[in-house]
């Protein structure tokens, strides 16, 4: 049985305003331009699937369903609908995934024939089915309020519109600050937001002030036990503590705020080197100093990490000789 995008995402809509907390106005926009809709995806996945990618795949799809049967409401439209279609009116008594209620769903899905998949479950498939065939009106919700988005989610969308829009000629307004940066640092500065924005890489590194107590400090320890800092979650903590993230200018600020976790790994970066050619004869220094080069060496040739913004040190010119 053929389901239409358009059917699909309408589905989907219902499903996520069921949701205590992620509830959003519907406007019939395509799920492809539509924001709230890809948001309310995220906040979904944050909150019951604890992997965000903003799309319905079959993962989310199961997780909607199953919210979908504990609704109250849409419980309630199940059993009516399976009573009408079945004459089996005792089905309007119960509540809840019961497996009387996924018996009847069964032998319902199971009387199509082949169109619909037999698994105890009403998808949209099976929902669509049973609207047309009893006429029994879906309880669709339609809340005022907006959809309630974590910040890891608005920090995650911000990053794919800055990603898209550092890769276009022609830079908006918020991001004129990018044409005023040195050429490389604006190079690192682009692949860094990139890398920022895919989600799933590694985001440690070593800040200048981490870096500089290791060296001169931490007498007889090791690298291992130095606890790095995190691009991404820094990103996140800046946004979260000093940030109206509902302020108009949210954006500009957010990516002042990119800029500024880009400038403490390079300052990182920059600290490690300055240290690899001014440390002391002392062996001991040098060897720190070795330990923190080979880890960031090892790591600015990772295509999975977020030093592989920064270039070879040769590519820089002379910039921190």
């Amino acid at each position: 049985m053929y389901i239409a995008p358009a059917e699909f995402h309408t589905w989907a809509q219902q499903s996520l305003n069921r949701i205590p907390g992620i509830q959003f106005k519907i406007n019939g926009d395509s799920h492809e331009v539509y924001p709230e809709y890809k948001d309310a995806v995220r906040a979904f996945q944050k909150n019951f699937i604890g992997q965000v990618n903003g799309v319905v795949d079959e993962r989310t799809y199961n997780a909607l369903i199953t919210n979908n049967h504990i609704h109250p409401d849409y419980n309630r439209w199940i059993r009516q609908s399976l009573a009408k279609a079945a004459g089996k009116p005792g089905l309007t008594v119960g509540t809840g995934h019961t497996p009387d209620l996924i018996k009847a769903i069964r032998d319902y899905q199971n009387s199509k024939k082949g169109a619909l998949n037999v698994d105890g479950w009403v998808g949209v498939k099976t929902e669509l089915v049973l609207n047309l065939e009893t006429g029994v009106k879906i309880p669709i919700p339609n809340p005022d309020g907006p959809v309630s988005i974590p910040l890891e989610v608005k920090v995650t969308r911000w990053l794919e519109r800055m990603a898209d829009e550092l890769g276009n000629p022609v830079l908006p307004k918020d991001l004129q600050f990018v044409r005023h940066m040195h050429p490389d640092d604006q190079k690192s500065f682009v692949k860094f937001v990139k890398l920022l924005e895919l989600g799933t890489i590694d985001y440690r590194y070593y800040d200048w002030m981490t870096a500089k107590d290791f060296v001169e400090n931490r007498l007889g320890e090791d690298l291992k036990a130095v606890k790095p800092a995190n691009a991404l979650f820094y990103l996140r903590n800046l946004m979260r503590y000093y940030e109206n993230i509902n302020s108009p200018q949210v954006y500009y600020r957010f990516a002042l705020r990119c800029q500024e976790v880009w400038k403490d790994v390079d300052q990182g970066l920059f600290q490690i080197i300055y240290q690899q050619k001014n440390s002391s004869a002392d062996g001991i220094t040098k060897g720190r100093v070795a330990q923190l080069m080979d880890w960031v060496e090892s790591r600015k040739t990772n295509y999975n990490h977020i030093l592989n913004a920064w270039p070879e040190w040769k590519g820089w010119n002379g910039k921190w000789n």
